[in-house]
């Protein structure tokens, strides 16, 4: 169990990492980059409170079905968090991923907007 709160504790460290590594791109005008790190952030924040949960799963496609099921059985974190981690996922495979698509400050801005919202809420949950 304590190994279990030890991972939880780790990962919540990592969303924070992220969000820092996503302002300072953002600083740096690496709007892509930006986005790929504030996407990291829920990535890692979902994952400490499905392991919290007792729920641990290893691909970016488990981490979003299981949030998914669990805001939609729990109502806790809101729907909405779950919408979120979807648009951040999206978000994040289109900068790194597709050339032609642009992305402007704004864009990278509310990723961060975003992954501080999240990481928030998800702290709130987790005593």
């Amino acid at each position: 169990m304590d190994k279990q709160k030890d991972f939880v504790k780790l990962r919540l460290k990592l969303a924070r990492e992220k969000i820092k590594s996503s302002e300072i791109l953002l600083e740096n005008r690496s709007y892509r980059d930006a986005i790929s790190r504030a996407y990291y952030a829920v990535y890692y924040a979902a994952k400490a409170f499905l392991l919290y949960h007792g729920q641990d799963p290893y691909t970016h496609k488990g981490v979003s079905v299981l949030f998914h099921k669990f805001c939609a059985t729990h109502n806790k974190p809101d729907k909405s968090f779950a919408k979120m981690l979807s648009i951040m996922q999206e978000a994040r495979l289109n900068a790194d991923y597709k050339e032609k698509v642009s992305i402007a400050r704004e864009d990278a801005q509310e990723a961060i907007v975003m992954a501080k919202s999240f990481l928030k809420e998800i702290q709130s949950l987790i005593k």
